[in-house]
């Protein structure tokens, strides 16, 4: 792609011509359009998956982004060559090292297939044919996977046949293993798009696929029909039985659940299935009456769980019809969990037509919820009582008028849980109200966990009228939530410091400000952990700063852990500027992610690393993953046993 000038954006040329004197300044428009131009935020591949207003409004930025980084690459590439046309350098070797790095990520071929996918997949979820295209075009070689599972997923039917009319089929997985053919796209089809599509409700999509792919056989995925059950989805259903042969001992059970009678009854006239009291329960917690009813004609079955859940989620008039018409009855956690969720009406219901009562875990879960008329209903009609845990949990919740009306009314009190919990709860009136009017007090906890939170006034509050101060928990724990001023507040004003678990977790929550502080007022330090829990987090800013500014390093744990959650970037980095390398992990993690590129990235370079494991024990149902492994000879010989579960790859 040829690097040119970005243009200015067309809100601020309109704006720059209104004025003569201030259009001929093209430096002007030039500096305005570039504090406007948010482009500078996107990636590629997130460009693609921009949903805007106006026609091809994703497109004009894709453009826009690939024209900013060809400049960028340019510009790369001649920074690198003035460092070798002079002599000495004359450019800084953090500058070079940057370049460079630029330059592998534009050359890279597995990182430049995870663009492509990623933007593709994007692209496809919102049917945006245009981008497709534009990413077919300046992405030659490229070859297509989760876009198809994408474009299912979203119903994005006229994505799947343009992309049916550019592949060819039995194409291989991977930059290499293109045959001689007119057509350039190679698409993967057959992982789990009819799946997706069938989730999803997408009929018109499963259809078409069924006809003009492969699908996965039915034993692969009855999960499809299950979903569609789940769904109330019954033209679904229908045809997932009539067509795909489908069938599941579960899914009249899930149709049951989810209120869809007439799936429900479909099912149980066209397809053997047992009938588990679970159906029968499900239906009485998620409130489906009608479904109760019909079950109640056609040999349902339930237990104690049917109106315990349905008080629990307040469905007084499942509650009800339970009474009338079953005999199972409740336990007592049917009036403990009404009590915990606020029904007010199914607890006083209950404790006028049910003997099975409640425990004390009524009143201290409707006191920790704040549920004050029930904890007053409860005091008054009931023998149970509360446990300390009743004020702890309303104090912990800053439900204060609750426990001010326990201390009065009654005795059990409660523990330092109430002033700890209200403490990194920020609810400072109740931490004072419980110090005003409580002997209990708190522990080291409260200020910990409130400088864990970045409660500061409570830190401070705390600080001046407590004596139980804190340990260096409190700054480890304010550093590794990126709460930079409580950091300074008790490095100022505590003595207990922190631990290298400070720079450690700030650089594995990305809080870069917060390692930084502490790398120049604090003499702790950190670990190897630091480098390599970033690095899994993807946080390359915090790596590129701990491998420039600290010599602690990383371990082959940095890139492992890069590998399982998809940081490309961050692997590059680690491969151009550190040596540890990767373990044997990190073809483990890659596969089990499904990071299908940046496995074939590690078998190019780090192949003797790889220490035989049994990758497809890891890869079941990363279809093209799989396929990729078997291509390359990588999976060992299966057991007879497994090798159906193979055979749709």
């Amino acid at each position: 792609m040829a690097a040119r000038d970005v243009l200015p954006l067309t809100a601020a040329t309109v704006v720059t011509r209104a004025d003569p004197r201030v259009a001929a300044l093209s430096h002007v428009t030039a500096t305005i359009s570039a504090f406007l131009d948010a482009s500078t935020q996107w990636t590629l591949p997130t460009a693609c998956g921009f949903a805007g207003h106006c026609p091809h409004s994703a497109l004009r930025l894709v453009q826009r982004v690939a024209t900013r980084d060809a400049l960028r690459v340019a510009r790369a590439h001649r920074l690198l060559a003035q460092q070798c046309e002079q002599s000495p350098p004359c450019v800084g070797q953090r500058r070079v090292a940057a370049a460079a790095r630029v330059v592998c990520e534009q050359t890279d071929r597995f990182f430049r297939q995870k663009c492509f996918t990623c933007g593709m997949a994007r692209a496809a979820a919102r049917g945006d044919v245009p981008v497709l295209q534009w990413l077919v075009t300046h992405f030659p070689g490229c070859y297509v996977t989760l876009a198809v599972e994408a474009a299912a997923k979203n119903g994005q039917l006229h994505v799947l046949q343009w992309l049916h009319e550019q592949s060819r089929w039995g194409s291989a997985v991977g930059p290499h293993k293109r045959r001689p053919t007119l057509r350039a796209l190679s698409v993967f089809w057959g992982a789990k798009e009819l799946y997706y599509a069938g989730q999803e409700g997408h009929l018109h999509v499963v259809q078409w696929l069924q006809a003009h792919t492969n699908p996965m056989p039915t034993h692969m995925f009855f999960v499809t029909l299950e979903a569609a059950a789940r769904n109330g989805d019954l033209a679904m259903v229908q045809w997932l039985c009539d067509v795909r042969g489908e069938w599941s001992p579960h899914a009249a059970m899930l149709a049951a659940s989810g209120g869809h009678l007439d799936v429900l009854q479909w099912l149980r006239s066209h397809m053997f299935c047992s009938s588990p009291s679970a159906s029968m329960d499900d239906a009485a917690a998620n409130g489906h009456l009608d479904v109760l009813q019909w079950l109640q004609r056609n040999a349902g079955y339930a237990t104690v769980t049917a109106m315990d859940k349905a008080a629990g989620n307040g469905h007084f008039e499942i509650v009800q019809w339970l009474q009338a018409t079953r005999q199972e009855g409740c336990s007592t956690a049917a009036m403990d969990v009404a009590a915990a969720n606020g029904h007010f009406e199914i607890v006083e219901w209950l404790h006028l037509h049910r003997r099975e009562g409640c425990t004390k875990a009524a009143m201290d879960e409707a006191a920790t919820n704040g549920h004050f008329a029930i904890v007053k209903f409860l005091h008054a009609n009931r023998n149970e009582g509360c446990s300390q845990g009743a004020m702890d949990g309303a104090a912990m919740n800053g439900h204060l008028m609750v426990v001010e009306w326990l201390h009065r009314n009654e005795n059990e009190g409660c523990t330092t849980a109430a002033m700890d919990g209200a403490a990194r709860a920020n609810h400072l009136m109740v931490v004072q109200w419980l110090h005003a009017n409580r002997k209990e007090g708190c522990t080291v906890a409260a200020m910990s966990l409130a400088a864990r939170n970045g409660h500061l006034e409570v830190v401070q509050w705390l600080h001046s009228h407590r004596n139980e101060g804190c340990t260096s928990d409190a700054m480890d724990e304010a550093a590794a939530h990126g709460h930079l001023h409580v950091v300074q507040w008790l490095h100022s004003h505590r003595r207990e410091g922190c631990t290298f678990n400070a720079m450690d977790r700030a650089a594995s929550g990305g809080h870069l400000d917060v390692v930084q502080w502490l790398h120049k007022n604090r003499a702790e330090g950190c670990t190897t952990e630091a480098m390599d829990s970033a690095a899994g987090r993807g946080h390359l800013d915090v790596v590129q700063w701990l491998n420039d500014n600290r010599g602690e390093g990383c371990t082959g744990a940095a890139m492992d852990r890069a590998a399982s959650n998809g940081h490309f970037r961050v692997l590059l980095f680690l491969r151009s500027a550190r040596s540890e390398g990767c373990t044997s992990k990190a073809f483990v993690n890659a596969t089990t992610a499904d990071e299908l590129e940046i496995l074939q990235w590690l078998f190019e370079h780090y192949r003797d690393q790889y220490g035989h494991d049994r990758l497809q024990l890891f890869g079941l149902g990363k279809f093209c993953t799989l396929q990729w492994l078997k291509q390359e000879s990588l999976l060992e010989d299966l057991p007879e046993s497994e090798r159906h579960v193979y055979q749709a790859v």
